[in-house]
């Protein structure tokens, strides 16, 4: 006597899922879960934006990539009076100096340095340098301020509680300084920045040009020059190894 079909084995037949009340209850719960959270990310997105413009305000760090040197510019009102300051962060594992020249200021580009400070440097001006300052890994406050002494004035450059200084010619800026002038440059404002592709960053670059005085109230009528002009320029550049 042969099997029927109808009387097949009941492992022969096809398994249907099954969900049990406890299942579905997990389904149910993993998925109002899942919703809440994502609406809670869509409403905190703005107010993290928010807060990261708050700070930058302020003059604070906010640091997306630890692995890069960071930099942002410090109010006036927060930097102490007659000071241009910036905070810094450098990485673990690097070394950084932070470069001041007075005058010569090349429209782009940085100055050429003759040599380097030696890794024992902390803070000064060797010969044939410009001030300088040791950058170790951590945050930094950076800043230049000019010091006028009747007619002979200093440049000094800040790291954090040690300062240099230099003294400038007294026929060239900032002791003479024409009687109107226009004023270029760039840097580091009140956004956090980080390095450019030669890893070096520039803080502040102003440069000025003696301009008649008319000229002060069209702004088309000065066009920066190309060539090197007085001014002051802060940057910051890797060790060399």
């Amino acid at each position: 006597m042969t099997d029927s079909p109808d009387a097949a084995s009941p492992s022969a037949r096809p398994r249907r899922p099954r969900l049990s009340l406890l299942g579905l209850l997990m389904v149910v719960a993993l998925a109002a879960l899942s919703i809440t959270v994502w609406m809670q990310w869509r409403e905190l997105k703005p107010l993290r934006a928010e807060n990261k413009k708050l700070n930058e305000e302020r003059g604070t760090l906010v640091i997306e990539d630890r692995s890069k040197l960071n930099a942002i510019k410090i109010p006036d009102r927060f930097a102490g009076e007659g000071r241009t300051s910036y905070r810094v962060f450098v990485p673990e594992g690097q070394l950084y100096w932070v470069f001041c020249v007075v005058n010569d200021i090349p429209k782009d580009g940085y100055p050429e340095l003759k040599r380097f400070p030696d890794k024992i440097g902390i803070l000064g001006s060797g010969t044939n340098l410009p001030l300088f300052g040791r950058l170790d890994p951590g945050e930094h406050v950076v800043s230049v301020k000019t010091v006028r002494r009747g007619k002979r004035s200093d440049i000094s450059l800040m790291v954090d509680f040690l300062d240099a200084s230099a003294n400038t010619k007294e026929d060239v800026w900032p002791t003479g300084t024409p009687d109107t002038y226009s004023v270029f440059g760039d840097g580091v404002k009140s956004k956090t920045a980080t390095t450019d592709a030669s890893g070096k960053l520039v803080l502040l670059r102003r440069r000025i040009q003696a301009v008649a005085e008319s000229a002060i109230y069209n702004s088309f009528a000065t066009v920066e020059p190309d060539i090197p002009l007085d001014g002051v320029m802060l940057w910051i550049e890797p060790d060399r190894k």
